[in-house]
C-alpha cells in the first residue's frame, strides 16, 4: 500500500465516520483532515476525538513502514522514534494501530504491540 492510499483511507474513515478500534477504550472517530504545529512545525494528518489529539501522515506513514520492515509495531520504537509526539499524544500509537486492524494488514498482540498479517 501507498502513501497516497493510507491517506485517502484516512480521508474515506473520517468522511464516513468509520470507528477506528482502540483496544483498552473502545474506539474512536476521525473527526477532521488539517495541519498541526509540533515543536514548530506544521504537519497534515488527521484529528481524531474530541480531545483534539492529531496524528500527523508523517507519523502514519514511518509506522507503516516500520511493521513492514520488521513485521511488527512496538511502543518502545514508537516512543525512539518520535518522542516529542510520544510525550503530549501517546495515545496516537494504539490509534494508529487501529488503522492498520481495519486496513487487515495489523492484528494487535498485547499491550504496545501490533503484528503484520
Amino acid at each position: 500500500m501507498t502513501n497516497k492510499k493510507l491517506k485517502e483511507y484516512i480521508i474515506n474513515c473520517c468522511e464516513n465516520h468509520i470507528a477506528i478500534p482502540k483496544p483498552e477504550s473502545g474506539h474512536v472517530f476521525i473527526e477532521k483532515i488539517g495541519t498541526t504545529k509540533i515543536v514548530e512545525t506544521e504537519k497534515e494528518g488527521f484529528q481524531y476525538s474530541e480531545n483534539r489529539k492529531y496524528v500527523p501522515f508523517e507519523t502514519l506513514f514511518l509506522c507503516y513502514k516500520e511493521l513492514l520492515v520488521s513485521g511488527e509495531l512496538k511502543t518502545e520504537w514508537f516512543k525512539k522514534t518520535f518522542p516529542n509526539e510520544y510525550k503530549g499524544r501517546p495515545c496516537n500509537f494504539t490509534t494508529i494501530g487501529g488503522v492498520f486492524e481495519l486496513l487487515n494488514i495489523a492484528t494487535y498482540k498485547s499491550r504496545g504491540v501490533y503484528i503484520k498479517k
